[in-house]
């Protein structure tokens, strides 16, 4: 710094040294980024001049010649930065606005031209004002647009769809930290509490609904070694007639039932189940039973009735269940809890006497049931 206290820009030798140089002038000033634009008359917003002095590029001289002023600098001060950046960006090789080529020899007509300071470097010699310097195209966007991506090297730049591409965004973020969203980084605190809140939230939610999703598949899995498949295995039918050997029960009125089948058997939802052709289908003519609304009704033309609790695979728990536990349709299937008993009524006058072995859940709304079918004897 000068004996004003003041960067001296002429000691800058690279793009990056001029950046920290503008950077020391912000801080000498000891103005903010708010007091900078409202002393720049709107020429200078805060966004782009915190956009600029982040990154290590070449800023356009508009840009230098606003902070110096805003800063409070006299012009012979303001004439020493524009000189600076000249010779930067001569040694760059970066393009020069036509606009402000004019407007410094302008300004060097009508003043008395300020000496270079001893410590630059013959190398860096003003471009003469015969210098042809590619003009700036007709359609600039304005300075409050400006990106500080501007003079940096074609080759260098990010792409239009590239995060980098925004103004007064940082730069992409690698490993674990690019996970973090950009409002918890960068945010003012009360943003950065309620983005961790919310991600916290979203946390908690997430882990729920794989718990208990896992915990649906494991009960499935114990319940149910064979969760599919219609039936699980083939009916038991047992021979009819004297001397067979058939099972005979006794009701409590007196009249004998005789087993026809039994076995395991899986339900889908949606499904109609035929207990005398063991037939299962979404469409089964002469269909006993039919499972539906995600496993949550059970319907039978003839009737069926949900007993109570539980207890011995006899008839007669179906043929002493009270007239009014019998309807068309029964439920809620889906949570009867293994063991429990379902009687169903077929079309040919037959009892069938459902246990379940697992009820449906939200994973798999299928009925999986052990069942025995009597006919009166």
């Amino acid at each position: 710094m000068d004996n004003a206290g003041w960067p001296d820009p002429a000691v800058a030798r690279t793009t990056g040294e001029f950046v920290a140089a503008m950077r020391g002038l912000k801080r000498a000033s000891g103005l903010g980024y708010r007091a900078l634009e409202k002393a720049a008359g709107g020429a200078l917003p805060r966004s782009t001049l915190t956009a600029i002095l982040a990154r290590e590029t070449l800023p356009r001289s508009e840009v230098v010649e606003a902070l110096a002023r805003a800063c409070g600098l006299p012009e012979d001060e303001v004439d020493r930065w524009r000189a600076a950046w000249r010779r930067i960006a001569t040694e760059a090789e970066l393009p020069v606005s036509a606009a402000t080529e004019r407007s410094a020899l302008a300004r060097q007509a009508t003043r008395p031209p300020v000496a270079e300071p001893s410590v630059v470097e013959p190398s860096a010699v003003k471009p003469s004002a015969d210098r042809r310097l590619p003009a700036e195209p007709s359609g600039a966007e304005p300075l409050a647009a400006e990106s500080p991506d501007t003079h940096r090297p074609a080759a260098d730049r990010p792409g239009p769809g590239s995060a980098a591409a925004a103004p007064g965004r940082a730069e992409p973020r690698g490993g674990l930290a690019a996970l973090v969203p950009p409002a918890i980084l960068s945010g003012s605190w009360p943003l950065r509490a309620l983005a961790v809140v919310l991600v916290v939230i979203v946390g908690l939610v997430v882990a729920g609904a794989i718990t208990t999703t896992i915990r649906d598949l494991a009960a499935s899995s114990a319940t149910s070694p064979e969760p599919t498949g219609v039936p699980t295995g083939p009916p038991t039918d047992l021979p009819s007639g004297e001397g067979t050997g058939l099972t005979t029960l006794t009701t409590r009125g007196g009249g004998g039932w005789t087993v026809l089948r039994t076995g395991d058997a899986t339900l889908p939802d949606e499904q109609s189940m035929d207990f005398e052709t063991m037939t299962v289908g979404p469409e089964v003519p002469g269909w006993d039973a039919r499972l539906s609304e995600r496993g949550l009704k059970i319907s039978a033309p003839k009737g069926v009735s949900i007993l109570g609790g539980t207890g011995p695979e006899t008839a007669e728990r179906c043929t002493q269940s009270p007239p009014d536990q019998w309807d068309s349709q029964a439920g809620p299937v889906n949570a009867l809890m293994p063991g429990a008993s379902i009687c169903v009524a077929t079309d040919a006058g037959r009892t069938v006497l459902l246990t379940v072995l697992r009820a449906p859940d939200s994973v798999t709304p299928d009925l999986v049931f052990h069942y025995t079918v009597w006919q009166r004897s």
